[in-house]
């Protein structure tokens, strides 16, 4: 009979519990804790005041986020316009030319005997190269040789000729014709010796020809021959080319010819710069020495080369390379960040900082961007504050808290690692959110810290 009452109760129990659980999972359930809400009007004292700062921390930070007048101010980061002078300069793209370089051919025919030169190789002036068979023109000069001395003999003998028959002349014991007859003889042996000499010299400059060495100092091609080749005159073994100093040729617009002919005899030191593509600081530097004589009628631009020391092979014959020319200073003018020009339809803007604390879109004109800066024509005075991070949420009129950019480009207090805005005190997680004990956010403005921040 207890077994029974048990197993009754166990049953109960547990068609219960199903139930409970079946109602819970609906959301028909009323937990102890809603009853008790309901019991007492509908609110729990804490979850009521949880609940109303929660709303006044959200509507504030709606308020804030929109730019609008609430608790809250955005977050910038501004930079101090300064009146400074930029560089006038000028960019194009340009090529690397090598001014000397040398297509090495045999001047005669010949069997390569000897290859010295290699693929690559840095030689100098003089440096063997190659060398073809020279035998048949030692022949020759030897040969040469042995008949310069057999004239020699005979131009010795035909002179001891001509002293016999000009003494017999003068003793009356000779005619007059055999005495010309013999000056005539040694005359001609003499210029035969004269030609056998230049004979030998020719022949000596055709057995030097058999040894190849560099005309220049440089880098070797492509070798496009090898020991035991036959090649005749006129083909191409390799090439030298100059590596040091280079050259870099570009063109301008004719608009800039007077600045370039007036930078050749007033150069402004390193006037051109040279950076690869793909890479951000230039690799070296050069001086403008050259302005073609005319301007390319199809083009309207005029070419101009500067020449590069190259000392640490930075650069290399026939590269594509970005030019940047100095070619004098801009005029005294408002300069601030690059990032801090904004475009849009009307034209390029700045977001300014008002005494008040908010800002305003100012509309400038930029005279030219060089080096992450830009120098404003108009719009601009020193000493404004414009916003260079932090742009996209603002409107006109946002109230902002302003953090001001140091001179190496980072904000006061902050590392690199740090988000732009985010001082080495703040998390990104005390921004969003506020714990329930918290009082109410104070608001930060420029206009209440106008001292401190300027």
């Amino acid at each position: 009979m207890r077994v029974k009452l048990l197993l009754a109760a166990g049953c109960c129990l547990a068609i219960a519990g199903g139930g409970a659980y079946a109602l819970y999972r609906d959301g028909g359930m009323t937990t102890p804790a809603s009853a008790q809400q309901s019991a007492d009007g509908g609110r729990s004292p804490g979850n009521s005041d949880k609940g109303a700062e929660n709303g006044a921390h959200k509507g504030a930070d709606k308020s804030g986020g929109n730019g609008g007048r609430g608790d809250h101010a955005t977050a910038v980061v501004t930079a101090i316009a300064e009146t400074r002078q930029l560089p006038l300069s000028r960019h194009s793209v340009g090529w690397i030319e090598a001014i000397a370089s040398v297509d090495v051919k045999p001047q005669i025919t010949g069997t390569v005997t000897e290859v010295s030169a290699k693929d690559g190789q840095m030689v100098k002036v003089g440096d063997p190269l190659l060398k073809l068979d020279d035998r048949t023109l030692q022949a020759t000069v030897a040969k040469d040789q042995a008949a310069i001395a057999k004239d020699q003999a005979t131009l010795a003998q035909n002179q001891a000729d001509l002293q016999r028959a000009q003494t017999l002349l003068a003793r009356n014991a000779g005619s007059q014709q055999a005495a010309d007859q013999a000056s005539a003889t040694a005359k001609a042996t003499a210029a035969t010796v004269e030609a056998d000499k230049a004979t030998l010299q020719a022949d000596r400059i055709q057995l030097g020809y058999t040894t190849i060495e560099a005309a220049i100092s440089g880098r070797i091609g492509v070798v496009n021959t090898s020991l035991g080749n036959y090649v005749t005159s006129g083909t191409s073994l390799m090439t030298i080319t100059q590596m040091k100093p280079l050259r870099v040729a570009f063109a301008l617009p004719e608009r800039d010819l007077e600045a370039l002919r007036n930078l050749i005899p007033h150069p402004i030191g390193n006037n051109v710069s040279i950076t690869v593509h793909g890479e951000k600081d230039p690799r070296t530097t050069g001086t403008l020495d050259f302005v073609d004589s005319s301007v390319d009628r199809d083009t309207g631009t005029i070419t101009a080369k500067a020449d590069i020391a190259n000392e640490h092979d930075e650069l290399w014959p026939g590269q594509y390379v970005d030019v940047n020319v100095t070619i004098g200073q801009q005029p005294a003018m408002p300069v601030v960040p690059q990032q801090a020009v904004q475009e849009s339809p009307d034209g390029s803007f700045v977001f300014r900082v008002k005494e008040d604390g908010t800002v305003e879109r100012a509309k400038v004109t930029v005279a030219t961007m060089q080096g992450g800066q830009a120098a404003i024509a108009s719009g601009l005075s020193a000493g404004d504050h414009v916003v260079v991070e932090g742009q996209l949420r603002l409107t006109e009129g946002a109230h902002v808290r302003e953090t001001v950019q140091s001179a190496s480009g980072a904000a006061p207090g902050q590392s690199p690692a740090q988000s732009p805005g985010q001082s080495s005190g703040q998390s990104s997680g005390q921004s969003s959110g506020q714990s329930s004990g918290q009082s109410k956010p104070q608001v930060v403005g420029s206009a209440g810290n106008d001292g401190g921040a300027r």
